[in-house]
């Protein structure tokens, strides 16, 4: 029996450099996953976005964060195509809440 593992690099990635595999091995390594992370959030921190990350689902972290945001007076628009989204926002959300989607 053949037993065959691919085992992607680690890349230790900069802003301005070309990645040469595809996006599928890329992401495959958690370090290159985790770093590229770490990267993203920085520049849309520094941009004033507003970020969480989720540990685990991110669709729960997504809806109860934009409920959280409409309790404010605050227009919140949901695009996704994760049809969880739209269980979890038709089912949780209240009705006088200003989200979309």
């Amino acid at each position: 029996m053949l037993l065959l593992i691919n085992h992607y690099p680690w890349i230790l990635i900069e802003e301005t450099m070309d990645i040469t595999i595809s996006q599928e091995s890329f992401l495959s390594n958690d370090k290159n996953k985790l770093r590229l992370i770490s990267m993203l959030t920085g520049k849309l921190l520094k941009s004033g976005i507003y970020v969480l990350q989720a540990e685990d689902d991110a669709d729960t972290l997504i809806v109860h964060t934009a409920i959280q945001k409409s309790n404010y007076n605050t227009k919140v628009v949901v695009i996704g195509e994760d049809v969880d989204l739209i269980i979890l926002l038709l089912t949780l959300t209240p009705d006088d809440s200003q989200i979309f989607f």
